[in-house]
Order: C-alpha cells, then structure tokens, then sequence
C-alpha cells in the first residue's frame, strides 16, 4: 500500500449568499439596464456611473417590516465606452521602397567580428532588417559562432496629399484594428460605433469611440 501525503490547496473563497452587502460600480458607463432582486436600486436607466458609485444599495422598506439590511443581488448591464483617438495631416511625407536591396554578412566568433563588406552602405535612405543564425552542432549543441545577415531596403521620400475622405478612412481603419486588437473582438454585430471628426490646420483628427452593452457592478460588504 502507498500512501500519499500533500498539503492541500486553500478552498476558494465562496460568497454568503445572506450576507448583507451594497453592490457597486466595477467600472465606468451608463447605465443601461437594472433588474433588482432585493436591495433599493440608487441609480436608473441612462444615468453615468464612475468606478466605485453605489448601483443598489443592500436595504429595503417594507410596510410592516420597515426598514431592514438585506444583501443586494441585481442583473446590471451599461454601455461601456472603449475610445482611441487619432490626429493626421493632409499632406505627409512617407518613405517608400524603391525595391532595390543590398545584402552584407558578418560572421562573430566569440568576441572576434568579421566583416564581409567595406564602407558604408550605398543608400542614402534605407530600412535594415538583420537576422543572426547560430550554428547549431548536434541537436542540442551550438556552436560559439555566429553569422549575422544584414539587409538594406533602400527607401525614397514621397509626398501624398490625401482628401479629407481619404484621410478619415485611413485613420478610422487603423483605429478599428486597434481597438479590435486590444479588445479581442471578433464580431462586431453586437457594437455600436460613434465617430468624432474634426479638420483642425490642416490636420485631421478622428476620434473613434466603442460602446459594448456589458454587465457591471460587485458586490461590497456594508460594515
């Protein structure tokens, strides 16, 4: 027979259903629905909240009970607002690939680099990306060795003059990518969007703005 013995993991920690307590705003939005079940409800639909502001407060009045604490328990959802904004200007200089590349290699030994090109690069703009390969020996042996492949992009300056149109699609495009991102969203049907566009010197500026219909508020223990 074998016997095991280990320290066992601490319980989770789980809420007492009759413990009296207020229910509280988790974050910032507007209120959008409250459905209460038991406590009084401080706030209605279209109000603002802050982090932090009481939604429903654990206590009720009854017409032979008076008033007595009760824990809250309410179904609260509210519009939250996720923004990014973004200023452009109309006319921009951007560097642009020509296509034409150059290749060097450098090969390091410890300490020791040993360079495969003379001077400079012929370019006068250009993007480098580099890329280092160890020399493995064996599956799980490298090598101290080490080649460094360096390339150039040569890149030229351009000027684009965009339409304002041109410009807010742009904008709003990478704006919706990040905040997609950011938000790992993947379908946008349950999204409502709002768009703030303001042309400024020359400059665009794009204020993109989320609103996502999402539960709120936790609970807080009344001392």
């Amino acid at each position: 027979m074998k016997i095991s013995i280990s320290e066992s993991d601490p319980a989770p920690k789980v809420d007492n259903p009759n413990e009296v307590c207020n229910i509280v705003a988790d974050r910032d939005g507007e209120i959008a629905q409250i459905i209460v079940q038991s406590g009084t409800a401080k706030v209605k639909e279209g109000d603002l909240v802050k982090k932090g502001d009481l939604l429903v407060e654990g206590i009720m009045e009854g017409k032979y009970t008076g008033i007595r604490s009760v824990p809250a328990k309410a179904e609260i959802y509210a519009k939250i607002y996720y923004e990014k904004e973004e200023r452009e200007s109309l006319i921009q200089e951007n560097d642009i690939k020509t296509g034409n590349q150059e290749k060097k290699i450098e090969i390091k030994l410890n300490k020791i680099k040993i360079n495969f090109h003379k001077g400079l690069s012929k370019f006068k703009k250009y993007d480098t990306i580099i890329e280092k390969k160890k020399i493995r020996f064996f599956s799980n042996y490298y090598l101290p060795l080490e080649i460094i492949e360096i390339n150039n992009f040569e890149t030229k300056s351009e000027t684009i003059e965009y339409t304002e149109e041109e410009l807010i699609n742009k904008i709003k495009e990478k704006l919706e990518k990040e905040l997609n991102d950011e938000l790992k969203i993947d379908n946008l049907d349950n999204i409502s969007e709002e768009l703030e566009i303001e042309n400024k010197n020359g400059e665009v500026i794009v204020k993109l703005k989320y609103i996502l219909l999402e539960k709120i508020g936790t609970k807080e223990n009344i001392e």
